[in-house]
């Protein structure tokens, strides 16, 4: 579970979903290093800043209660 493996396998399914760069949201993740290194290859490939599009488990759990 490497973080370049993780980030493959998300940009294959953003790929075979047909969602390209300007439709990416957010991505909530735990907190995880593998996952921190994910985003980042994705954040190079897709142009996009990591620290702003990578949310933590806090706010998925706050979405969960809401």
């Amino acid at each position: 579970y490497t973080g370049a493996n993780i980030a493959a396998i998300i940009n294959t399914t953003l790929k075979s979903f047909k969602i390209s760069a300007c439709s990416l949201g957010y991505f909530i993740l735990n907190n995880t290093t593998n996952n921190n290194a994910a985003i980042n290859v994705l954040a190079i490939k897709y142009n996009f800043n990591a620290c702003y599009r990578r949310l933590r488990y806090t706010y998925y759990i706050i979405n969960l209660i809401a």
